[in-house]
């Protein structure tokens, strides 16, 4: 088939799947008619390259299970629950390609890698107690994973599966949340009882600065803005939620709302803030451009967790105590859907995953 304003021919080919198992059960071959149900899917071939069926999952860790669950955003069900590779697996992350999900495994000092495609553990670096930090570099080479119980940063080659640094850090600073910036060139890591942000540079592996918060802030998580221009930091301790100006690293404005802050996401255009509050079971909604809190989402039981879908339309958020996950509508600011997880989840993920047919 040849599309109008196309560079070159595009070949479509149609394939059925088991949407729980994402097998492929049937497919449509040239010359012949096959009839397809509902869950069908449409795979586009261009320059030769093999089709795949993709979706937008989301995965949670469910600590006291030593599993994942694997959510299929599109129908809000939980199609998979997976061996999370090492026990009691507290924070996720996707690679940006979503071919591989890494997981802290606090109980036995390891960090998995999972191949999303067939969910095979491909391999279990061992760490020095990996817990509540975990960010993936943008080229989806690196792994920073963040030890409270250390006081360090360890960094994890996902092509070869070893560790290349260790980064360390002053005792007692209780490093938990860690960020990369869009370009990939610094991190940032939130030190929770010496009440600091490290800034990391990622080419050298080495913290070229501290931001020194207030005295009982106890920073915990850090989200960067999509353009890269500002860092936003929880903390609970002061019942607010810190920017950080990232050309300057300097703090920029300190946003009151929420009791007790801890989970925190960013909108995929940057305008929106979601923040989980513990002392109050509910999300606040923060507009970043006013630096204020608009919006209160009730309904939550024990909300930690949450991340966005990559549209922007919902968000996803943890609950610890009820074993569930809420879907919130990003445009009604609220919660549409409750889905039942594994036990005491913890940290969650969400990507866009293609499996090749």
């Amino acid at each position: 088939m040849f599309l109008a304003g196309a560079e070159s021919f595009i070949s479509i080919t149609f394939v059925s799947f088991n949407p729980v198992t994402g097998q492929v059960i049937g497919s449509l071959s040239s010359g012949s008619v096959v009839a397809f149900n509902c869950c069908d899917v449409l795979a586009v071939q261009r320059g030769g390259a093999a089709p795949a069926f993709c979706r937008i999952l989301a995965y949670v860790s469910n600590t006291n299970d030593n599993t994942i669950s694997v959510i299929d955003t599109a129908t809000n069900t939980v199609i998979q629950t997976i061996p999370s590779g090492g026990n009691a697996p507290l924070d996720i992350a996707l690679t940006p390609d979503g071919t591989r999900l890494v997981v802290n495994n606090q109980a036995t000092n390891t960090v998995s890698v999972i191949d999303t495609a067939t969910n095979a553990i491909l391999a279990e670096v061992p760490v020095g107690s990996p817990e509540l930090g975990l960010a993936i570099t943008p080229d989806g080479r690196f792994a920073y994973s963040t030890s409270a119980t250390n006081n360090n940063i360890t960094v994890i080659d996902l092509t070869t599966f070893t560790v290349t640094t260790v980064i360390q850090e002053a005792p007692g600073s209780n490093p938990l949340g860690i960020a990369i910036t869009p370009n990939g060139t610094t991190a940032y890591v939130v030190n929770q009882v010496a009440g600091t942000v490290g800034v990391i540079d990622t080419a050298t592996n080495t913290i070229t600065q501290t931001i020194t918060f207030l005295v009982g802030s106890a920073p915990n998580q850090v989200v960067i803005s999509p353009d890269g221009s500002a860092a936003y930091v929880t903390a609970p301790g002061t019942s607010t939620v810190v920017r950080i100006d990232t050309a300057t690293n300097t703090i920029a404005a300190e946003i009151s709302g929420p009791a007790i802050p801890v989970g925190i996401a960013i909108s995929p255009d940057g305008r929106t803030l979601y923040v989980t509050d513990l002392g109050n079971n509910t999300v606040s909604v923060i507009d970043t451009a006013t630096n204020t809190q608009i919006a209160t989402i009730p309904g939550f039981s024990e909300p930690f967790r949450l991340a966005f879908t990559p549209d922007g339309s919902r968000s996803y958020v943890v609950n610890k105590s009820a074993n569930t996950v809420s879907v919130v509508d990003t445009a009604t600011n609220t919660i549409v859907s409750t889905i039942p997880v594994g036990n005491n989840p913890t940290g969650i993920a969400i990507g866009r995953v293609c499996i090749p047919v």
